[in-house]
């Protein structure tokens, strides 16, 4: 809920870009207090346990929220929607899935949709938060599992057109961590040092395109922090990463 209405605040605002990182902070506070008011009951709010579990909350909110913003605004995607809905009632129609036993009929919700215009085209990709651990696995999506993201994020180029304006390609499904991990170390650690180990925590799962002018308006900063993607000596890519085809 927070993230939702955190990244729709910010755009109307001017995106990520032009507001300050204390801002957006301070727009995530703000629909914290207004969740806990609107629905927590008046023996929650008054509970000291509730109170100090929501207060504990709000500081790994606040490290979420403060994390995309770090990620948009060295990022040329910009979130154009959120909680979009592939419904009967929703902005796009039901994902239909054509299998040799009959027909499938998905629906769903994607938390963000996030939109690249270049010269040459348009580039949309999906993000899913997750508040547990999620691995992009190679082994379930041939076994016919962890499929939901890909369907939608197809569904979408087919859509694109009608949805966005535009004809668009795919640029990928990423997982993004809305959790604060708790770092495995043993014993104390120089700041420094855990800040790099949460750096890792929060890099995303996913797979992207194969495309460096792609790749580099995802994630502007001198080293891949956010994506799934390492340089290698040679300087090739490697990671979770497929072509157009």
């Amino acid at each position: 809920h927070v993230l939702e209405c955190t990244v729709r605040d910010v755009m109307e605002q001017g995106g990520f870009h032009a507001v300050p990182r204390e801002t957006v902070l301070r727009i995530a506070a703000r629909h914290m207090d207004e969740y806990a008011k609107n629905f927590m009951s008046a023996a929650q709010q008054t509970d000291e346990r509730c109170d100090y579990l929501f207060r504990r909350n709000r500081e790994e909110v606040l490290g979420i929220v403060g994390n995309v913003a770090d990620e948009l605004r060295v990022s040329r995607f910009v979130p154009c929607d959120e909680e979009l809905a592939f419904s009967d009632n929703g902005k796009l129609p039901p994902v239909i899935v054509e299998t040799p036993d009959g027909q499938a009929v998905l629906s769903g919700f994607v938390d963000r949709v996030d939109t690249l215009d270049t010269p040459d085209g348009g580039y949309f990709r999906v993000i899913d938060y997750k508040t547990g651990h999620k691995e992009f696995d190679y082994t379930d999506l041939l076994c016919g599992q962890g499929l939901q993201m890909l369907l939608y994020l197809f569904a979408l180029e087919d859509h694109g057109r009608a949805y966005l304006g535009v004809s668009a390609e795919a640029a990928g499904v990423l997982y993004f961590p809305a959790r604060a991990a708790v770092l495995p170390v043993e014993g104390p650690v120089e700041p420094q040092e855990a800040r790099l180990l949460r750096q890792k925590e929060a890099r995303r799962k996913g797979l992207l395109l194969l495309d460096e002018d792609v790749l580099q308006a995802m994630d502007g900063s001198e080293e891949s922090r956010f994506l799934p993607v390492k340089r290698g000596k040679t300087g090739a890519l490697t990671g979770d990463l497929a072509t157009g085809q």
